[in-house]
């Protein structure tokens, strides 16, 4: 393995455990662009590869949270079930694609990406549009569909329905795209349930490390397991030193702030992946 290689590798590691700790996204919709861009990867080596980080990733910046009380340990266990089942939907309809387009891996590896960076676009711009907005009673109104269940205080009752749908979601988004659905959780803790942007973080970390568990065990290790051993501790390296400087990061921001940043940074990413998959369409 090249020194340059090693180098990219604690970057991408670093700048991925910044985004952890500042947003509470276990950073699979960074990390799996850039194993397969930067890297070479292919994406279900990469998806793999981002699960088995966002589990050391999300669970250093959960202990962090935690300490800080920033953690919901009710919406955990509400969202959990679902979340289950939603990681092995998403897997089931991620090998029917790859089986529908004759088990091409270009083709696949190529409509993936498309489909990711859809997804991420569609992200940023509610969170933008959350931003922006006074408020969002729609969605509100789905958070408050009965029955209700209390979290903890000062966190209002939450629609039960709304609750194993966000654990479903996320699960799907894991299964489906080797993400660790944070991505998803957080804008809907935010915007939903109210929940300011710092403890609805932790409470994502929580969620999105059983998923990337529950992930790793139906996808099974990697073929190539030495190699992807060392590039997954390179990673680790590099979220650790990511982490602390996010957690100090976070704390001095507002949420409106870091929302903004956030949707700003997803849109980027989704047209990065974009440009990048026109290129390679017309190579």
């Amino acid at each position: 393995m090249s020194i340059t290689l090693i180098l990219m590798l604690i970057v991408i590691g670093a700048a991925v455990g910044l985004l952890t700790a500042v947003f509470g996204v276990g950073g699979g919709f960074l990390l799996v662009p850039a194993l397969t861009k930067l890297i070479g990867l292919p994406f279900d080596a990469a998806a793999t590869l981002s699960l088995c980080f966002i589990m050391g990733a999300s669970l250093s910046g959960l202990y962090l949270k935690i300490k800080l009380g920033d953690f919901d340990k009710k919406v955990l266990v509400y969202t959990l079930p679902t979340a289950v089942a939603g990681v092995i939907l998403g897997d089931i309809i991620k090998d029917s694609i790859k089986n529908h387009l004759g088990n091409d891996i270009d083709i696949f590896n190529h409509t993936m990406m498309l489909i990711f960076a859809i997804f991420l676009i569609l992200i940023a711009f509610i969170i933008l549009y959350d931003v922006l907005s006074k408020s969002n009673p729609k969605l509100s109104l789905f958070f408050r569909l009965k029955p209700l269940v209390a979290l903890n205080p000062p966190a209002p009752s939450v629609s039960l329905i709304s609750l194993l749908f966000c654990g479903l979601a996320v699960g799907f988004l894991s299964g489906l795209l080797g993400v660790g659905g944070g991505i998803i959780f957080i804008p809907l803790l935010v915007m939903g349930m109210k929940m300011p942007l710092n403890k609805a973080a932790g409470t994502s970390l929580g969620l999105v490390f059983i998923i990337a568990f529950i992930g790793i065990i139906k996808k099974g290790l990697p073929n190539d397991l030495h190699v992807s051993l060392i590039m997954l501790a390179l990673l680790l390296i590099g979220s650790f030193i990511g982490i602390r400087g996010g957690i100090v990061f976070a704390k001095k921001q507002n949420d409106k702030t870091l929302k903004m940043l956030f949707s700003m940074l997803v849109f980027i990413m989704s047209l990065l992946i974009i440009i990048s998959e026109y290129m390679y369409s017309n190579f």
